[in-house]
C-alpha cells in the first residue's frame, strides 16, 4: 500500500514536472512570438521613416535646384539690366556732350 502511495505520488509528481515544462515553453514561445512582433512593427516604423526621409531629402534637392537656377536668372538679369543702363547712360552722355558741342559751337 506504501508502495502504492509513493508510485501514485511520484507519477503525480512527474505529470506537474511535464505540464511545469510545457507551461515554460510555451511561455517562452509566447515571449519569442511577441519579440518577433515587436521587431517587425520596429523595421516596418524604421522603413517608414526612411521613405519618409528619402521624400524629404528628394523635395529638399529639387527645392534647392529651383532656388540655384532662380538665383542664376535673378544674376542674369540683373547683368542685362545692368548693361541696359550702362548703354542709356553712355547714350545721354553722348548725347548731352552733342548738344554742348552744338551749343560751343553756336
Amino acid at each position: 500500500i506504501q508502495l502504492r502511495k509513493v508510485n501514485s505520488a511520484v507519477a503525480l509528481t512527474d505529470q506537474q514536472v511535464r505540464a511545469l515544462h510545457k507551461a515554460q515553453r510555451d511561455e517562452q514561445a509566447a515571449r519569442m512570438r511577441s519579440c518577433e512582433q515587436i521587431r517587425a512593427s520596429l523595421q516596418r516604423e524604421m522603413d517608414d521613416i526612411n521613405k519618409h526621409a528619402a521624400r524629404t531629402e528628394s523635395a529638399l534637392a529639387r527645392r534647392i535646384a529651383q532656388v540655384e537656377q532662380n538665383v542664376t536668372l535673378t544674376h542674369e538679369t540683373c547683368q542685362q539690366r545692368a548693361r541696359s543702363q550702362q548703354r542709356m547712360i553712355q547714350e545721354q552722355t553722348e548725347a548731352q556732350g552733342a548738344t554742348l558741342k552744338r551749343m560751343q559751337a553756336a
